[in-house]
């Protein structure tokens, strides 16, 4: 009988208490719907001192237009900011150095992180909290995908808040989808949001958006991607045995900066690397996991190009390409498919371009997680 990998287990166990998160999450969505009085409102990530957080959401296939960042453009507003802790131990300091300042903005601080563990007099607007049993850094990977999925709770319960006051936000296409340039080039800011004829109900798109994080749990618990990740995990410890390099690599929002916290192997991690980049790191002999998105190169990046180059072996995951069915690494060791539908947005909203909240993310770091795990079991 085999054991579920141990992310997968941490991620169950949370799922309830997620759930019930809900009606703080509607009831701050509520405000900050009350609040955004025209189109100049922004919903705002701490790109500065939570960069991989940010990252999920800033310029996001599925996600609102109308973002920011903490560096203010705006004086004073009524505009709400999502703030994440990984774990208290890796990041008191720096919650207790930028919220006070969020404050003297006069944002709604949406605070995304543990009630275990935190400190006292931090603060914050509303708490949602990711279900850690203690503030310390040994949950920090699980958390930071639980902090990932309270943040489009948030995200889609405001959507659905602003429907029941009759108008809807800008919400972006990914650009894969043809068309999808031209369509998000037209969401400009008029002097009013559009209407919107359909009232969601509190709490029907954060319970759908859960939904679909519980079928992705099961998705990525099947033999079609276990089988993969084992396989993956057995090149790499035999590369390692040899004292040969891993290197990681990504094209995705959150992941390149998980991919070097709270790693157990010894990998280079290239983020989301250039071409400048492979050729300067990358070495023959070298084996490359290759985390990407639709396909291997797109008309920004590369990838497979530039790693066929390099001449390296690597290890892939990434969904296919339906538009270009060769963009793809035919020649990779191991390949572990992903979980997400291209277009990359899973939840439901009655308007342009009918689905927001994207799922590539939260697939791709249970994938590096568990593979992690894999290596150093």
């Amino acid at each position: 009988m085999t054991t579920e990998p141990s992310i997968l287990q941490a991620m169950r166990a949370r799922m309830g208490h997620l759930e019930s998160q809900i009606p703080a999450i509607t009831a701050s969505a509520e405000e900050a719907a009350r609040a955004t009085a025209n189109p100049a409102w922004k919903v705002r990530f701490p790109s500065s001192s939570q960069p991989a957080f940010s990252d999920e959401f800033i310029a996001r296939a599925g996600g609102l237009a109308n973002w920011g960042t903490d560096k203010a453009d705006l004086l004073p507003s009524p505009d709400a900011i999502l703030y994440a802790v990984r774990s208290w131990e890796e990041d008191a300091a720096q919650a207790k150095s930028v919220l006070p300042d969020y404050y003297e903005h006069g944002w709604q601080t949406v605070l995304i992180g543990s009630r275990a563990g935190m400190p006292s007099k931090l603060p914050h607007d509303v708490l949602l909290d990711n279900g850690a049993e203690t503030g310390g850094a040994a949950e920090s990977p699980v958390n930071f995908i639980a902090n990932i999925t309270l943040g489009w709770m948030w995200a889609v319960e405001f959507v659905a808040a602003l429907t029941r006051q009759g108008v809807h936000p800008y919400v972006l296409q990914s650009v894969f989808v043809p068309g999808a340039v031209e369509f998000n080039k037209s969401l400009t800011p008029t002097d009013a949001l559009p209407p919107c004829e359909t009232a969601v109900p509190a709490g029907e798109l954060a319970g759908a958006y859960l939904k679909r994080i519980a079928w992705l749990l099961d998705d990525v618990a099947r033999p079609e991607v276990q089988l993969p990740i084992a396989a993956a995990a057995r090149l790499i410890r035999a590369q390692i045995r040899k004292r040969g390099r891993v290197l990681t690599a990504c094209l995705a929002h959150a992941v390149p900066g998980e991919m070097g916290h709270a790693v157990k192997g010894p990998y280079l991690n290239l983020g989301v690397p250039r071409e400048a980049d492979i050729q300067e790191k990358v070495l023959p002999g070298d084996l490359v996991l290759f985390i990407g998105y639709v396909g291997v190169d797109n008309e920004w990046y590369a990838h497979g190009a530039w790693l066929r180059a390099a001449g390296v072996q690597t290890i892939t995951s990434y969904i296919d390409d339906p538009i270009n069915p060769d963009n793809r690494l035919p020649d990779a060791l191991a390949h572990i498919p992903q979980s997400w539908a291209f277009g990359d947005a899973e939840v439901e909203i009655p308007f342009p371009p009918g689905k927001m909240a994207p799922m590539s993310v939260v697939n791709q770091l249970l994938i590096f997680r568990m593979l992690d795990d894999a290596v150093n079991r």
